[in-house]
C-alpha cells in the first residue's frame, strides 16, 4: 500500500526544495562575493573594451559623459517549485566634464517584491588607479519621501569614490524578484551617447512572450546556443546610439527615447489585462450600507441622472483628499470603497472605485478607465501591459448614452471637464467579464481654453501709467492657475499677481488684488487688479513712446528660437487668448504714429492685433488662438516662421506727439 500522503509531507517536501533553493543561492552569492569586488579592486578586464583605447572628450566635445556599456540580463526561473525572476545590470560610464560628476550619483531602485544584492562598484582614474566602493556607504533609502505618501518602494544609494573629470565609473549590481518578470522597459538611449546598450532575456524555452521595439528596427537576436536544455536567450542591442536631446514642448520621452517593452509574463492580450484588473477591484468598486445611505441623502430630490452625477462627482472630488498610496499590490488594486469613504482620502483608484460605487447606488453605468497622462506618453494597444498606464479615472453613461469622463483627483476641475493631461489620451475602459474598449478622451477645443484680458488705463505727459485690469480664465488656464493659488495664502497671491503684473509690463506695482470663483470650476477664474507704472512709456523730447506689444508679448518667439528641430513639437492644450486694451492719452499729446493692423493665419493658429483712435483714446485688440496641437518636424520651419512674425508685429512703436510741438 501507497504511503498517505498528508499536508505535512508536503510541507517537509516543500522544505527541502527550499533549502536546495537557498543553498543554491547562498553558494551563487559566495562566488559573486569573492570573485567579483576581488577582480574589481584589481584588473580592468572588459568583454567590449580595452581601457588603454577608450573615446577622448576630444572626440566627444560636446558631451558631459559617455555610456561606454549598458548591459542588463534577465534570467526567469519557473519549474513546479521554483517560480521567480532575477535581473543583474552593468554599467561603465567615463565621465569627460564637470557636468558629467552627476554620472557617479547611482539609484537602484526595488519593492517589497524584490531585493538588491551584489552591489559592486568603483571609480578608475585617468591614470588606472582603482578606487572601490565601500560596502558601509551603500545606503537604503526611501525613494519617495515626498511625493507618494505611502510607499514601500525604496532604493539602494551611493556616489561612487575619488570621482574626477575623465575618470570612469564602473557599478553592477543583482536584482531578485519574486514574481515572474521580463522587465517593464529597457531603454537604449539616455541624455549621453551610449556605445553600446545591451538587453537579454533567458527564459523557459516553450514559452511566448510579447515584445515591441521603438524604433521598429530594433530586432531581437536569439542566442544560437540553449543557456540550458530548457531555456532560450534573446538579445536585443544598439551600439553608438546618440544622445536624448531635450527640447521645449517636446512629446513624453517615452514616445521619443529608443526602447524595448514586454507584456508581462502570461498575459497574451488584453483580455487578459481587463480580467486582470477586474479580479483586482470588483468587490472593492461595491457601495456597502453606509454608502447606500448617504448616497441616497445626496441624490434625493435630483430632477435627472445628470444632476445625481453631479452630485457625486462634487462630492468624492472636493472632500476625498488625494493621497499617492504605492504599498505592494495597493499600487495596482484599489481600497475597497467603504474604506476610502470612511477616511475621506485615497489615490486615483481608490476614488475611482468609491465614485462607481456611490454611481451604482443611483443606477449609474460606470467603469474605470486606465489612462496614460500626456507626461506619460501614448499607449501602444498592440502590446497588452498594464505597465503602460499611470492613472485611472472613471468612464459614466448616462442613460440617454451620453458618456461623461470623471477624473476627481483635480479639485479645479469643473464636472465635466477633464484636466488637460488627461485629455485627448488612449483609455482602456475595463468592463465586467473581461470586456474591454479603447477610446479616446475629449479634448478642449482652444475656444474653451480662453485667457482674456481686459485693461482700462490712463497715460499721463511724464509716462506714468496706472489703471486697472481684469482677467477671466476659462477651461485649462483656469485649472492651472487654480492649482498654483488655491494653495496659497492672501500675501503669496499677492506676491504671485505681483510678479504676473511685471511680466505684463515691466515695473509695474499692483494693488488691490481680488480673486473670484477660485474654488468654483463651474464658473471663469476672475483676477482684478490695479497696476501703477512709474516709466511706461519713454519721454524723448516732444514725444512719448510705447511699446507696440502692450501688457503682454508671444513668448512662442523665444521657446523656438532655434533654427532645426530634433522632436516634434507637442503642446499640452490648444490655447486661446484675447486681449482688450483701452489707453486714455494725456491731453497735451496726439497720436503721431499707429502701426497698420496686422494678422495671419497658418494651420497652426490665428492671429491678428487691431489699432483704433478716437480723439484722447486709443483701442488695442490683441487675438490669438491656435488650431493644431501638435506639429511635426517637418512642420517646425513653418511655425518658427509664423511666430516670428508676430514677434515682429508686436515689436512695432506706438509714438505719441506733444499737441505744442512744431515737429
Amino acid at each position: 500500500m501507497a504511503p498517505e500522503f498528508s499536508e505535512n509531507t508536503a510541507s517537509s517536501q516543500s522544505g527541502s526544495h527550499r533549502r536546495i533553493f537557498y543553498a543554491l543561492i547562498l553558494l551563487i552569492s559566495i562566488y559573486f562575493s569573492c570573485a567579483g569586488p576581488g577582480r574589481w579592486a584589481r584588473l580592468i578586464e572588459w568583454e567590449d573594451y580595452e581601457f588603454s583605447k577608450l573615446p577622448t572628450s576630444t572626440e566627444y566635445s560636446e558631451a558631459e559623459a559617455i555610456m561606454l556599456l549598458d548591459d542588463g540580463r534577465m534570467t526567469v526561473h519557473a519549474t513546479k517549485n521554483i517560480s521567480f525572476s532575477h535581473f543583474s545590470q552593468h554599467r561603465i560610464i567615463k565621465i569627460l566634464a564637470r557636468a558629467g560628476l552627476r554620472w557617479a550619483d547611482i539609484t537602484i531602485p526595488y519593492s517589497s517584491q524584490s531585493k538588491v544584492k551584489n552591489i559592486i562598484a568603483r571609480t578608475i582614474s585617468p591614470d588606472g588607479k582603482i578606487t572601490m566602493l565601500s560596502e558601509k556607504n551603500i545606503f537604503d533609502v526611501n525613494l519617495y519621501p515626498d511625493w507618494i505618501f505611502y510607499s514601500d518602494i525604496r532604493a539602494k544609494r551611493f556616489t561612487l569614490p575619488a570621482v574626477e573629470t575623465g575618470c570612469i565609473v564602473e557599478y553592477s549590481y543583482e536584482k531578485e524578484l519574486q514574481n515572474v518578470s521580463y522587465w517593464n522597459n529597457w531603454n537604449f538611449q539616455h541624455s549621453i551617447p551610449t556605445l553600446l546598450s545591451r538587453y537579454s532575456m533567458r527564459i523557459p524555452a516553450d514559452w511566448d512572450y510579447y515584445v515591441q521595439t521603438y524604433p521598429a528596427s530594433i530586432e531581437p537576436g536569439k542566442s544560437g546556443n540553449k543557456v540550458t536544455s530548457t531555456k532560450s536567450e534573446y538579445v536585443w542591442e544598439q551600439r553608438n546610439v546618440p544622445p536624448l536631446r531635450y527640447e521645449v514642448a517636446m512629446p513624453a520621452v517615452s514616445d521619443v527615447v529608443n526602447r524595448v517593452a514586454f507584456s508581462p509574463a502570461f498575459v497574451s492580450n488584453w483580455s487578459d489585462i481587463s480580467t486582470w484588473f477586474l479580479h483586482l477591484a470588483e468587490e472593492r468598486m461595491k457601495p456597502d450600507e453606509a454608502i447606500k445611505s448617504f448616497t441616497g441623502e445626496l441624490i434625493r430630490g435630483s430632477n435627472s441622472q445628470r444632476q445625481s452625477l453631479e452630485r457625486i462627482f462634487r462630492f468624492v472630488r472636493d472632500n476625498v483628499r488625494y493621497v499617492a498610496i504605492e504599498i505592494g499590490i495597493g499600487g495596482y488594486q484599489p481600497h475597497f470603497a467603504h474604506e476610502t469613504f470612511l477616511n475621506r482620502y485615497g489615490d486615483c483608484k481608490d476614488m475611482a472605485a468609491l465614485l462607481i460605487a456611490m454611481m451604482d447606488v443611483a443606477g449609474l453605468k460606470a467603469y474605470p478607465a486606465l489612462v496614460s497622462t500626456r507626461q506619460n506618453g501614448k499607449v501602444d494597444t498592440t502590446l497588452a501591459s498594464h505597465n503602460q498606464f499611470n492613472h485611472v479615472i472613471v468612464c459614466a453613461v448616462l442613460p440617454d448614452s451620453a458618456t461623461l469622463w470623471l477624473d476627481p483627483t483635480d479639485k479645479d476641475c469643473a464636472f465635466g471637464e477633464l484636466p488637460y493631461y488627461d485629455q485627448g489620451t488612449c483609455a482602456f475602459i475595463v468592463e465586467p467579464e473581461g470586456k474591454y474598449e479603447f477610446r479616446f478622451t475629449p479634448s478642449n477645443p482652444a475656444a474653451k481654453n480662453l485667457h482674456q484680458m481686459t485693461w482700462d488705463v490712463k497715460l499721463d505727459s511724464s509716462g506714468r501709467l496706472a489703471g486697472s485690469c481684469e482677467m477671466h480664465l476659462h477651461g485649462v488656464p483656469a485649472q492651472r492657475t487654480r492649482r498654483l493659488l488655491a494653495e496659497m495664502n492672501s500675501f503669496q497671491q499677492t506676491q504671485w499677481a505681483a510678479s504676473n503684473a511685471v511680466d505684463y509690463c515691466a515695473g509695474a506695482s499692483l494693488e488691490q488684488l481680488s480673486i473670484e470663483n477660485l474654488f468654483s470650476p463651474a464658473h471663469p477664474l476672475v483676477i482684478k487688479f490695479q497696476v501703477d507704472v512709474p516709466h511706461f512709456a519713454v519721454v524723448d523730447s516732444n514725444y512719448l513712446i510705447l511699446e507696440g506689444n502692450i501688457f503682454r508679448q508671444s513668448q512662442f518667439e523665444d521657446m523656438f528660437n532655434t533654427s532645426e528641430r530634433i522632436h516634434p513639437v507637442h503642446f499640452n492644450y490648444l490655447p486661446k487668448s484675447k486681449d482688450f486694451i483701452k489707453l486714455n492719452l494725456p491731453e497735451t499729446y496726439v497720436l503721431h504714429y499707429v502701426p497698420d493692423d496686422f494678422d495671419d493665419s497658418t494651420k497652426l493658429a490665428d492671429y491678428e492685433i487691431k489699432y483704433r483712435s478716437n480723439k484722447n483714446e486709443l483701442e488695442v485688440f490683441r487675438y490669438l488662438q491656435f488650431k493644431q496641437q501638435e506639429i511635426p518636424k517637418a512642420g517646425y520651419s513653418e511655425m518658427r516662421s509664423f511666430f516670428q512674425k508676430i514677434g515682429r508685429a508686436e515689436r512695432r512703436k506706438l509714438i505719441l506727439r506733444c499737441k505744442n510741438s512744431n515737429d
